[in-house]
């Protein structure tokens, strides 16, 4: 099986648009060619920018991304199940000060996934 860098594979699909748009401008001398390959190249770049958004969107905080790599990595825990946990969790994380009290045993209600990261 022949494997090409992705961008070699990118500047190829570049070219064969670039082809496609040249053969129905100047032999097929076809205005709907023409137009028929942009709208393709519009929809593809839509594409990518849906794409880009989505991935820029799923990034964790850096709190939860060093938690991650620390906790759960080496346990093997799949990026994904830890989005689940994290997104239980509201994506919060508190800092409590000296002395101060965030659960009582048989007092506080369980309602949430708590993880102390240092302290007592």
């Amino acid at each position: 099986c022949l494997s090409l860098p992705k961008d070699d594979v990118q500047q190829f699909g570049n070219n064969g648009y670039l082809c496609c748009v040249l053969w129905g401008w100047f032999s097929a001398c076809g205005l709907d060619i023409v137009l028929w390959s942009f709208l393709l190249a519009v929809v593809c770049l839509l594409q990518l920018a849906h794409l880009v958004y989505r991935l820029r969107e799923d990034t964790l905080a850096e709190e939860f991304d060093l938690l991650y790599k620390t906790l759960c990595l080496p346990l093997q825990v799949p990026l994904q199940t830890y989005k689940e946990i994290v997104h239980c969790c509201e994506e919060q994380v508190l800092t409590l000060a000296t002395e101060q009290t965030y659960a009582v045993e048989g007092e506080t209600p369980i309602n949430r996934l708590s993880l102390l990261l240092s302290g007592r």
